[in-house]
């Protein structure tokens, strides 16, 4: 005799479905849904009680909290149903069009509040439109949350464009905020595009801030933006795919890890020397300005993280990771850890998910062992200013964002261009 509300339309409709019918079986009862066309008008429903209860993915909690900081206790839960989605293959990239960058709002079944919540947000003097590639992942409904573990994930093929070692390709590492399993989707919280050239032996490590106000290819319609953080709700396709839009460039290849996989890799490669621009104190070690010998994963998940204690916050922490990351590629080609790499990422394949096949893998460590070339690597960032604006995933709240600054991001646009090319 209850009625939940749903947002189908941001939450996958099937998975709703799937939801919502182990619900009905678990509980013995048919259960009557309204539906919403944002989470914002979903949240305000079950706060006024037009509702009473709301369903959807439990990635979205951390958005719902920054709009709502009593939610948590304002609210309970009463049941979690896990849904298991199959990976599908990535579609094609292609050239922009009406139909695929502004979709049609799903009807809400409250057309009166839906035309007023879809309008068109106010428009800023930052366009990110580009005419380069644009993923559309409303052309796949089973978007994986993650991605298969090394070796087990299919969903792009790049065999066809030749061995890895004579191509240029980009990775996106999507780093996630959590312990624990990798399994479901989530916030993105580290977004580093890694550029590589094997044949000149070059690595361009680009930091995007988790708050950047962007569009989400296939998922923002109009003129709408969103925190690129929120793309990882999406699934990691969908993290890709704003991040190609912005530096208007193909990622060919994901890494996703969380804190237990950074743990878990960094005490699998073991002690690197990772330089630090300034001192600073967090999780119980202490760093000083300049080289810092990490020992363990936990001190280097303690430096990685922190930006409440360093100058620049969000933007300082990016430097930091990307310094972090340098430091485990170096330890990574170097004689004392190369030789026995297949058999580090074996211990370590379970906490990665990644579609970067294991021939690929073992490829690049083979030309590392054969040519011992020693690599440039370069770390750069996209900046922009601090803002507060209403976003896609919580319509309705405006929640503290980046906003992109055009010219930081045409500069590291060339630099990517350079190296690949």
């Amino acid at each position: 005799g209850k009625t939940v509300g749903v947002v189908s339309s941001m939450n996958n409709r099937e998975t709703v479905a799937k939801a919502v019918e182990e619900l009905e079986k678990k509980s013995g009862c048919e259960i009557t849904t309204k539906e919403y066309s944002g989470m914002g008008q979903l949240i305000k429903a079950l706060m006024s009680g037009e509702v009473d209860a709301v369903l959807y993915n439990a990635a979205l909690d951390d958005t719902i909290k920054e709009a709502i900081d009593y939610y948590e206790n304002a609210v309970k839960i009463i049941d979690n149903v896990e849904i298991k989605t199959k990976i599908e293959e990535k579609p094609v990239a292609e050239e922009p069009t009406q139909e695929n960058i502004t979709p049609d709002p799903v009807p809400s079944g409250n057309e009166e509040q839906e035309s007023q919540s879809v309008t068109e947000p106010v428009t800023y003097n930052d366009d990110l439109s580009n005419t380069g590639y644009v993923y559309d992942p409303s052309r796949d409904p089973k978007s994986p949350g993650g991605g298969g573990y090394i070796g087990g994930d299919n969903t792009v093929d790049n065999t066809s464009k030749g061995p890895i070692t004579g191509r240029s390709f980009n990775i996106l590492i999507s780093g996630i905020d959590a312990y624990g399993s990798l399994a479901g989707r989530s916030r993105s919280d580290v977004n580093i595009l890694v550029s590589v050239n094997p044949v000149t032996k070059q690595i361009v490590l680009t930091n995007t801030p988790r708050d950047y106000y962007v569009p989400i290819p296939g998922i923002t319609p109009g003129n709408w933006r969103d925190k690129l953080t929120h793309a990882g709700i999406y699934g990691v396709w969908s993290s890709a795919a704003a991040v190609e839009n912005i530096y208007n460039v193909n990622i060919d290849y994901y890494v996703r890890v969380n804190f237990t996989s950074f743990v878990t890799i960094l005490n699998a490669i073991g002690e690197i020397t990772v330089h630090s621009d300034y001192e600073f104190s967090a999780g119980g070690y202490h760093f000083v300005q300049g080289d810092n010998v990490i020992k363990t994963g936990s001190q280097g998940l303690a430096f990685a993280r922190e930006r409440y204690n360093v100058p620049g916050g969000d933007h300082q922490r990016g430097r930091d990771q990307m310094a972090l990351i340098e430091a485990m590629l170096n330890k990574c080609m170097s004689p004392a850890i190369l030789p026995n790499f297949i058999d580090i990422v074996n211990s370590v394949s379970n906490c990665v998910q990644t579609n970067m096949t294991m021939d690929e893998i073992t490829s690049m460590v083979r030309m590392q062992l054969n040519d011992g070339a020693s690599w440039n690597i370069r770390r750069q960032w996209v900046s922009g200013s601090g803002a507060t604006r209403e976003c896609y995933s919580m319509i309705g709240w405006d929640l503290s964002v980046v906003l992109p600054d055009q010219s930081s991001i045409n500069s590291c646009r060339n630099v990517i261009n350079s190296v690949l090319n």
